[in-house]
């Protein structure tokens, strides 16, 4: 009985030690150069999410100016592709903010190697 306690307890001391030596190698702080390529890869992932941000803007207008276009509403003038030329005006200022917000938590998330959400 005493021996099978103590082999049990042996073998829990084997199991931590194993998951604390794992665990050291896997949370090994970032070098340099990995520290650089998340930065890179977080501006890669904010400019990519203003460029998304001011061409979905874009389509928005544009679906809005033919709108206004089909209802007669635009007038004679042209005023439809106006909306066109004002979504992507405003549609990249949100896209800077948007890029911002998801560069910050890319490079967060990446260097203190936790999951994106």
């Amino acid at each position: 009985m005493l021996r099978q306690q103590s082999s049990r307890i042996r073998e829990n001391l084997d199991l931590a030690t194993a998951r604390r030596h794992y665990l050291a190698m896997y949370i090994m702080p970032l070098s340099v150069p990995q520290r650089v390529g998340v930065v890179f890869y977080g501006l890669a992932m904010g400019v990519l999410a203003l460029t998304a941000t001011t061409v979905a803007s874009v389509i928005l207008g544009f679906l809005m100016a033919a709108l206004l276009t089909l209802a007669h509403l635009a007038g004679n003038d042209g005023g439809g592709g106006f909306f066109v030329l004002q979504a992507a005006f405003y549609g990249f200022y949100a896209g800077i903010v948007v890029g911002m917000i998801v560069c910050w938590r890319v490079c967060r998330s990446r260097l203190r190697r936790l999951p994106t959400e």
